[in-house]
């Protein structure tokens, strides 16, 4: 199967780059192969062995299609979309407002020779839907769509769903469904001969009856309903369909389920836009005013909880993604915790490393709740909670959290029986990650659920550049307050008596400074938040930079003096240890530039100075691709590829050198070294 999903996904991915030539990005091909797939199913579906009856008007079927080329088909092409967006049923939602983006003919044939060639309908779901994704995927990762905010990680999925563990003909809804991520992992997960042995009518349920997902944007939707449909989940041929598109919170429910697995939008506010009297547009707070709902607000992630909470049955069970200020938000954000607290059990939070979204600098959790029978009693009687956040690294490139990270945490759950759990924490292990907190310890807390007990190695670890900015603002500020101080107090001698400086000695300004120029190069290089185009390729480290090993350039003597003429390095702190009068084995920069790496600490400094070298623990990286790669660019991305050096062994090759990378086109990169230096300097000048 994996040899079937490389040979048809190469063939469907190759035509990405032409397209994206004509400035035709990876949403919009993604839309174009959905409108032409399944037009191409509807139309297999119509021949023998199926036989069933298409709804597709003869002059916009496939075959019509598949025997033109130059601007008939494009002609042909722009009929059919608009005439099909017009139908009703299904046409209508996976069509509504399509159009044609690909502008050359000869590219559109090529796509439908392509597609054209296989038997979609067929094709294991498995297979197809696995294509489908890696697409999906590929648009996720496309930062100038803002797609990645409909993408929830599938490692996180996948060990929610395995948290859940729904049971067989039972309902699941997502309320914030995107693509249909959480629906397609509790799909596999249900139809896991392993797990269960479902019979006819099971299968026929978890097929059409088991999922129900709303989503509000349009493109979203229809390429949640075609993802769905390739997975086997839904009928094609039918005009009831898995998804709706809506919004979720307007309306009390008409129908509970058993299951609600979700990941709402992040955004503290809701909001619409409208035009006033003077014809300019405005926005304003959405407000939900739901009977149903226990507080109003426009907080979409507290208005989320709530309607979760209200389509879920009695016995009914969820798993939600939720940002930070949802556990620790007063006013409305008191109101709702409290009534999950009191009229569910909510018995498990999972706090959320950064740097798995696509958005850069999410703080997020997961938290479990179950719901019960109403009761004059408050059903929440302990939560546990598993620190996955504290001094835990991931990025979605260099080192992305996977399922198996997340292995601990699922052990300590104990899908198969939560009442039966062991701490990792204790006295005597306080950094264990899983600690179970009583109500009345939440109650002493004031309702907050922002518990944690471990001690982060890096107290800036979980801060963003902004977070960063407004510290060395605040220090600053109490510099430049002290200085006042200080001048009125030489100019005032008067003002001796009442002088008290509330100024106490800040040795962290040099740290908050260096954490800063980090998280700036790791938005920039591994977060991309300026949206930066990158070569289509992606490359290993060892032939961005290849090494030199240092033996000819090792100085003999440790005489050193600064009357003498050649800088002898290391790339720690103190960098030149000292000048030599050796004048043989002088490594030449001749006017280029080239990268000293300590093979022990790590360490690297760029340099353009001809020097020699204090001992063989030294590689020397030169540029290894000038064409195309700037050395300053070359010398910031290394600062982000991170490796934890707790031994004693080389490592530029056993971990640097296999590193995989994307790198900015070499217009990017000179705006990024001129933005990064400039940055630096700045940054410098404060301490």
């Amino acid at each position: 199967m994996t040899d079937n999903i490389s040979t048809i996904g190469k063939k469907v991915k190759a035509l990405a780059n032409p397209l994206r030539d004509e400035g035709i990005g990876s949403g919009a091909y993604l839309e174009q192969i959905t409108y032409l797939l399944f037009l191409k199913m509807l139309d297999e579906y119509s021949q023998p062995p199926y036989n069933r009856k298409s709804n597709i008007p003869d002059d916009c079927s496939w075959r019509e299609l598949l025997k033109l080329s130059g601007d008939p088909l494009d002609e042909k092409y722009r009929y059919i979309l608009e005439t099909l967006s017009k139908k009703d049923g299904i046409l209508k939602e996976i069509y509504g407002d399509a159009d044609n983006k690909i502008k050359k003919p000869a590219l559109l044939k090529k796509i439908i020779l392509m597609i054209d060639s296989e038997k979609w309908v067929s094709m294991a779901a498995d297979v197809k839907g696995a294509i489908y994704e890696e697409l999906l995927k590929e648009y996720a990762e496309d930062t100038k769509t803002g797609a990645g905010q409909y993408f929830t990680p599938r490692a996180l999925i996948n060990t929610m769903v395995k948290c859940l563990r729904p049971l067989p003909n039972k309902t699941i809804c997502d309320p914030a469904c995107g693509t249909g991520g959480f629906l397609l992992s509790a799909y596999e997960f249900l139809s896991n001969s392993e797990i269960y042995q479902l019979d006819r009518d099971s299968k026929k349920f978890l097929k059409n009856e088991t999922f129900k997902g709303v989503e509000l944007v349009q493109e979203t939707y229809r390429l949640c309903l075609m993802n769905l449909f390739l997975h086997g989940i839904g009928d094609i041929n039918s005009d009831k369909v898995p998804i709706e598109r809506t919004d979720s919170l307007l309306t009390k429910p008409n129908e509970l389920y058993d299951y609600v697995l979700a990941n709402p939008p992040f955004g503290r506010k809701s909001s619409l836009t409208f035009t006033n009297a003077a014809g300019e547009e405005e926005s304003e707070d959405l407000v939900y005013n739901r009977s149903d709902f226990w507080t109003t607000t426009s907080n979409k992630q507290l208005n989320f909880l709530q309607h979760i909470y209200s389509i879920l049955k009695t016995s009914g069970r969820a798993a939600v993604v939720v940002p930070d200020n949802v556990l620790s938000e007063g006013g409305a954000g008191d109101v709702v915790r409290k009534n999950l607290l009191e009229k569910t059990n909510l018995h498990t939070i999972l706090r959320l490393p950064t740097g798995i979204f696509y958005k850069p600098g999410v703080k997020a959790n997961v938290i479990f709740f179950d719901n019960k029978l109403p009761s004059d009693k408050w059903e929440t009687k302990e939560i546990w909670i598993y620190d996955f956040r504290t001094n835990m690294n991931f990025t979605l490139k260099q080192n992305p959290m996977t399922e198996s990270s997340l292995d601990d945490f699922v052990k300590c759950y104990n899908a198969s029986n939560i009442q039966n759990r062991t701490e990792t924490y204790s006295d005597d292990n306080p950094r264990g990650r899983w600690r179970k907190f009583t109500l009345d310890d939440i109650k002493n807390n004031d309702y907050k659920l922002d518990l944690n007990w471990i001690d982060a190695e890096d107290k800036y670890e979980n801060l963003n550049v902004l977070d960063l900015f407004k510290m060395i603002k605040e220090k600053s500020e109490k510099i430049s307050n002290s200085v006042s101080s200080l001048e009125k107090l030489i100019n005032d001698k008067n003002s001796l008596i009442a002088f008290d400086s509330n100024n106490s000695k800040d040795d962290y300004l040099p740290i908050l400074v260096e954490k800063t120029k980090e998280k700036l190069l790791n938005d920039i290089f591994v977060n991309n938040i300026w949206n930066l185009d990158y070569y289509d390729c992606e490359c290993l480290v060892n032939d961005l930079l290849p090494y030199e090993q240092p033996g000819p350039y090792i100085v003999a003597s440790t005489n050193y003096s600064n009357n003498y003429k050649t800088p002898v390095l290391t790339p720690g702190k103190t960098f030149i240890l000292g000048y030599t009068n050796e004048t043989d084995g002088i490594y030449k920069v001749n006017n280029d530039k080239v990268i000293i790496f300590d093979d022990f600490t790590t360490a690297s400094r760029l340099i353009d100075f001809d020097f020699k070298v204090k001992s063989s623990a030294m590689k020397i990286l030169r540029n290894g691709m000038p064409e195309i790669c700037n050395m300053d660019y070359l010398f910031y991305l290394l600062q982000t590829i991170k490796v934890i050096n707790d031994t004693h062994k080389r490592y530029w090759i056993s971990e640097y050198s296999t590193k995989i990378v994307k790198i900015h086109k070499i217009e990017e990169q000179e705006k990024v070294v001129r933005f990064i230096s400039n940055a630096f300097m700045m940054l410098d000048d404060i301490i």
